[in-house]
């Protein structure tokens, strides 16, 4: 019985780690690709706001948000390593 807990555990724990790896590289990929796409343009707040239609089409926070894309791929990239060296042991 204590066997089969201890194995439902691990499994809730292996797709927990896998859920948050998903995550990570999901949000990853769409702040590294999305600010420099069409969609970013014409949303809503940018069309309905001008100072922020500025701050938004700015290379430089296109960058940053993009960035933020990269360090989250980074740390999915990070974490699969360490998910993959733990899985191994």
């Amino acid at each position: 019985m204590a066997f089969a807990r201890l194995a439902i555990s691990d499994m809730k724990d292996r797709l927990r780690a896998l859920v948050y790896l998903f995550y990570l590289f999901e949000v990853g990929i769409f702040l590294l690709l999305v600010p420099w796409s069409p969609f970013w343009e014409s949303n809503y707040f940018v069309t309905r706001l001008p100072l922020l239609r500025e701050l938004c089409l700015s290379p430089f926070s296109r960058g940053a948000v993009s960035g933020i894309g990269v360090l989250h791929l980074l740390v999915g990239a990070l974490d699969s390593l360490t998910f993959i060296r733990m899985e191994r042991e």
